[in-house]
Order: structure tokens, then C-alpha cells, then sequence
């Protein structure tokens, strides 16, 4: 059954109150056209689909699924909706590419899991790069491989202490060559300045792993929002109005990344000092 209260409470306005032969259109397109049977579950998992235009945003992403051998682009979107409410330049495309190309998965490993599309193209680099250190990135499924906590994914699939994993970093200049398609499996390296061991470090990493905020626990999401806060306290970004943004606000997380990749640890070098 369709859940009508979270359903207008996440759309605009404008949307919710749409006239009736707009929104059924868009109904009609998911159930006729697309094929999925179970409309109210998929706008369940995401109302804002019934925000988006079929011309412009879900049409040319199921053609994206399709260019990629996603037969059934249909029950692709009915098992994992956010690709809808991805930018096609910025995340499927080179998020497709990543997992068929680089690390040479099949599309029908994608169709098992289609919540890989849901990963960060930094955070499915990290974990492929890092396996294939070792000969290891064939070796577990692409499920096994994104989904594992992080001291799992070091222990079991990498054979690697924790530490080891946490302190695997890109250097800058091999970000650049990568931008340019010119770095190799060998130009990885461990950063020795890299160990992480304030709460705001540890919330970086698995902010730079996953941008999915609803990853974090609520009550460890609190406790670093007021790390992060009392740093930016001691040290006020340039504009003032930046310096209280609201809670989950990227302003706060950006201010605090740009800081902590400068000093690589922002409150242990202010508490030495």
C-alpha cells in the first residue's frame, strides 16, 4: 500500500498538488511502460519519482540502463530507485564504467546487486584498488567486496590488519595522473603521515568512502557533528555566514575535509600545540 502522508510530506509543493492526469501519467509510465508491478512499493523507497519529468530525467536514465546491457530496466529501478535520482555525467556513467571496465565485472554481477550503483566512485576505486594490491579483486563477489564493514573487508577479503587498510591512501599526484587515465596498479602507496584516531578522522574516512549519510548511526553522527563543530569554532571558515550551517549541512563536512587534508590532523596538532 502506498504510504500517502511520507509520500507528500517528501515532495514539493508544486508536485504534490500536481493535477491528476500529470501525476497518473507518470504512474502509468512506471506500471505500462517500465513493466513494474509494485508502483506504491517503488514510490515507498523514493517518492521524489513522482517529482521528476519523464522527457528530461527517467527516460534517458533507462536508456543509460539499457546501453549498458540492463535488459529489464524496470525491475533495475524497482530494486534500487536512486539510480532516478542520479546525475547520469557525474554518477552512472562513470560509475557503470568503473564496475564493468575497471574492475572487469559482468553486467549480470551488477543486476545481482544493483545497489552497487549507490557507491561512491572514490569508494568503489578504494576497495578495488586495495584488493588488487594483493591479486585479491576477483576473488569475492561485488556484494561481499562493497557491503563489508571495514574491519571485516581489511580482515577477511584483504587478509590485512585494520590499521593497514585505514592508512591505504591515494597520493595527490596519483589523483592527478588518474584524472588523466595514466596511473597504474604500482603507483599506489601507503601514506605514513595517514593514521587516523579522532572521532573527525574516522567520520572523514567513511565520509570519503560513501557519500550515503543515512550510513551513519544517529547517535556517533551527533558526537562527531560536535567534534566537527568545536574545531570550526576554533577555527571560523573566512566567511561568517558559513560559520553555523544547519545539521548535515556538506558545508560543515567540506569545511572540516578541506582542513583535515591540510594539517592531516586538525585537533591532535591544536591539542600539541
Amino acid at each position: 500500500y502506498l504510504k500517502l502522508g511520507k509520500l507528500l510530506s517528501s515532495l514539493p509543493a508544486g508536485v504534490a498538488f500536481a493535477p491528476p492526469q500529470e501525476t497518473q501519467k507518470k504512474l502509468d509510465y512506471f506500471k505500462e511502460t517500465l513493466g513494474i508491478r509494485n508502483v506504491a512499493s517503488l514510490l515507498n523507497k523514493e517518492p521524489r519519482l513522482l517529482s521528476f519529468s519523464i522527457e528530461n530525467n527517467l527516460a534517458p536514465k533507462v536508456e543509460v540502463l539499457k546501453s549498458f546491457g540492463v535488459t529489464d530496466p524496470g525491475l533495475f529501478i524497482a530494486q534500487n530507485p536512486n539510480v532516478c535520482t542520479m546525475s547520469i555525467e557525474n554518477a552512472l556513467l562513470p560509475r557503470f564504467d568503473y564496475l564493468l571496465k575497471d574492475m572487469e565485472r559482468s553486467i549480470d554481477e551488477v543486476l545481482k546487486f544493483p545497489s552497487a550503483l549507490n557507491y561512491s566512485l572514490d569508494y568503489l576505486r578504494r576497495r578495488h584498488r586495495y584488493l588488487k594490491l594483493f591479486g585479491l579483486e576477483k576473488k569475492h563477489s561485488l556484494s561481499r567486496m562493497l557491503r563489508t564493514a571495514d574491519w571485516l573487508f581489511a580482515h577477511k577479503l584483504a587478509k590485512r590488519d585494520l590499521a593497514e587498510w585505514q592508512q591505504f591512501a591515494l597520493p595527490p599526484e596519483a589523483a592527478d595522473a588518474d584524472a588523466e587515465g595514466e596511473l597504474a596498479s604500482d603507483t599506489l602507496t601507503i601514506n605514513p603521515d595517514f593514521l587516523p584516531t579522532s572521532p573527525v578522522d574516522k567520520f572523514l574516512i567513511r565520509r570519503a568512502e560513501s557519500m550515503r549519510a543515512d550510513q551513519l548511526r544517529a547517535d556517533s553522527s551527533e558526537m562527531v557533528r560536535a567534534k566537527m563543530i568545536a574545531f570550526l569554532d576554533e577555527n571560523p571558515p573566512a566567511d561568517p555566514a558559513d560559520r553555523w550551517p544547519p545539521e548535515g549541512s556538506r558545508l560543515v563536512e567540506q569545511s572540516v575535509m578541506a582542513a583535515w587534508y591540510t594539517t592531516k590532523d586538525p585537533l591532535q596538532q591544536k591539542r600539541a600545540s
